[in-house]
């Protein structure tokens, strides 16, 4: 760990009633006496001083992929800056892994440590299982102190809360927001966002998502895109680490109401399961599978019409458009959905089983809908099941979904647009982002990059 640039903190410092010394590496922070201990500074979170001791906070990976807030003590035995150590530590761990090959002073350190990032958290103390509390209590908020990241929580107490919250939330009073939830949660704070007067900002303001509902999708897709193992510490760990990335947001509009999505809209058998399954709640995500299996002996088929836009050309990230809207984005592929010859779509018709329209890889914890999706890649994908699948091929393919595997099914298509237009025979269920979108046609549009989402690179 002593690599090139290394620098020694020195004596006399005790760890476990041992003399040590402690240095600092472009890779990480080694403590150094008959046994030396390391940590990379990919796992360091921060740094914290009282009296003669210095912390040091970790979350290192063990062998299942789960991490753990580790905090390791460092006493002085000597008049020792411990507080210019800290913002030391704490600068690295912010830097990587934009670190360079030889490290500053300690002194350069201390003064170029980023401010304590501040953070708004909003928690859905009712969804999915009711847990939300009691997961940002433990182990989120420790992740979040053990970062040096200066909380403000609050909990919803009521539904649309949260839309309350975003519209009228004070942009400079936070770095970032957080939400404690399941989907819906956070699809509330979009709408609160986009309901502002300056919402061209407000979009842009970064969002994190911590999974305490009931389907978590996007929790799920962070953390699925870079390969790390979805747990609530790993997604916490993501946040402290990470930063705002451009994610897709959609306009999902009809005759009553025009809302702003991020993950998902359903139709036919999957918006059954999801809205009707409100009653197994308390069961968490096992409320899903409650319903599906109820949904699934029912036999019932849905009619209806998809008309999309033949288009898999990257398009560019919506803010380098040169926009100019003033009051929501702008849809010119909708606009010229029935009146530009150049534009070319194509219609479904008929009966189906399933329609899911995904922005990510993950519209729940424990579908891979999508295999290959990314959160800004400016794409729609509608997963499509005919009406002639029979209950055992339905079976099969919801089985198969966990894994990816559905993709082979033979009823079964997948297709690639930026936007698309759905209308419903009956008037049936929409569910946008685990909430209910009224009425049975919705037009959709995704607009690549639009929100800002908080994670790990890839």
């Amino acid at each position: 760990m002593a690599a090139k640039g290394a620098l020694a903190l020195g004596s006399p410092f005790t760890y476990h009633n041992e003399s040590v010394e402690l240095w600092l590496s472009p890779n990480g922070i080694a403590i150094k006496g008959l046994k030396t201990e390391e940590i990379a500074w990919l796992d360091v979170l921060g740094a914290a001083t009282a009296k003669n001791i210095l912390s040091v906070f970790s979350c290192v990976q063990n062998q299942h992929g789960h991490r753990h807030l580790r905090e390791l003590k460092l006493a002085s035995t000597a008049n020792v800056d411990c507080e210019k150590f800290v913002h030391a530590i704490r600068y690295m761990a912010k830097m990587y892994p934009d670190h360079k090959e030889a490290l500053l002073s300690i002194d350069e350190m201390a003064e170029k440590t980023p401010p304590q990032q501040r953070c708004l958290v909003v928690i859905n103390p009712i969804g999915g299982p009711g847990r939300a509390v009691k997961i940002y209590e433990s182990p989120v908020d420790a992740i979040f102190k053990a970062a040096n990241i200066a909380v403000t929580s609050v909990i919803t107490e009521a539904e649309y809360h949260a839309i309350k919250i975003a519209a009228s939330l004070d942009l400079k009073a936070y770095d970032f927001m957080v939400c404690v939830g399941g989907d819906g949660l956070a699809c509330e704070i979009v709408q609160g966002l986009m309901q502002r007067k300056d919402w061209q900002e407000a979009i842009k303001f970064p969002l994190g998502i911590i999974p305490g509902g009931s389907g978590n999708g996007l929790a799920k897709t962070l953390v699925f895109d870079v390969g790390v193992e979805y747990t609530v510490e790993n997604c916490a760990f993501a946040i402290a680490k990470g930063k705002p990335q451009p994610i897709d947001i959609t306009t999902t509009r009809n005759e009553h109401q025009t809302s702003y999505g991020f993950l998902a809209l359903s139709w036919a058998f999957i918006a059954d399961v999801d809205l009707k399954s409100e009653h197994f709640r308390f069961m968490g995500s096992a409320r899903f599978t409650m319903a599906a299996v109820v949904k699934l002996l029912s036999l019932k088929r849905w009619s209806g019409r998809v008309k999309y836009l033949v288009d898999t050309s990257p398009g560019e990230m919506y803010w380098d458009a040169n926009h100019t809207s003033s009051d929501k984005p702008e849809t010119p592929l909708l606009a010229n959905a029935d009146n530009d010859p150049s534009e070319k779509w194509e219609t479904i018709e008929g009966r189906f089983n399933l329609f899911w329209a995904s922005s990510v890889s993950h519209p729940s914890h424990d579908v891979h809908l999508v295999p290959g999706a990314q959160i800004n890649d400016g794409f729609i994908y509608l997963a499509i099941m005919d009406g002639k699948a029979s209950v055992l091929e339905m079976a099969s393919f919801l089985l198969a979904m966990e894994k990816g595997s559905h993709i082979n099914s033979p009823s079964f298509r997948l297709i690639k647009t930026k936007a698309f237009e759905l209308k419903t025979d009956d008037n049936d269920f929409l569910s946008l982002d685990g909430e209910r979108f009224h009425g049975g046609s919705a037009q959709v549009e995704v607009h690549r990059g639009l929100g800002r989402i908080i994670g790990l690179s890839p």
